[in-house]
């Protein structure tokens, strides 16, 4: 189905887009300055984890069962009793509370409301969770190899994430109208 298929490319650049620029934009403010050491993720957070075993916890295990609280509970219910945008805002709320620090909830959060968007926008599951392990994956190689990490969050690398979000912004919306539109003419 070529919706599928737009949904997919889109949640790929918008995955990638938001995973950099995000990291690029916290990671350049002086954190420690407003709210001391304990705002900023230890740099041993890994706790001399392999990388093979990172890649299936933070991955693979994290991005699904995170998904299926956040999205498919928290958000879903909250949706049937308040407005798609106070759900959005409350699950992507909780979402960055659950992270567990200053930097890291304020990006979760981020996160979390583009999460959300996906999956409203492409009613399955699967899109956020993609979306998820793409953007803890680049977040890890980046750890992993700094001389990737520095190519990415550089200020190149953030013109090029800011347009990969646009993109992938365009591409869902132009779905939604694509869809909006067939349903209008199938109900004729």
């Amino acid at each position: 189905n070529g919706n599928k298929w737009i949904c997919l490319i889109a949640v790929v650049l918008l995955a990638y887009g938001s995973s950099a620029f995000f990291n690029i934009l916290l990671g350049s403010m002086p954190w420690q300055e407003f709210a001391g050491a304990d705002a900023v993720p230890d740099e041993n957070v890994f706790f001399g984890i392999p990388i093979w075993g990172r890649m299936l916890c933070y991955e693979l295990i994290a991005p699904v069962a995170e998904e299926l609280l956040f999205r498919q509970v928290i958000f879903i219910r909250l949706k049937k009793i308040a407005p798609v945008w106070l759900a959005v805002t409350i699950s992507a709320l909780a979402f960055g509370i659950y992270h567990g620090n200053p930097v890291q909830g304020i990006y979760a959060f981020i996160m979390g409301i583009i999460l959300a968007l996906v999956y409203e926008c492409s009613g399955s599951l699967l899109f956020p969770i993609l979306f998820h392990m793409i953007a803890n994956h680049l977040s890890d190689i980046c750890y992993e190899f700094p001389q990737v990490g520095q190519m990415v969050y550089s200020v190149p690398g953030a013109i090029v994430s800011a347009v990969m979000i646009a993109l992938g912004f365009w591409l869902l919306y132009k779905k939604q109208n694509k869809c909006s539109k067939n349903a209008l003419q199938s109900s004729k």
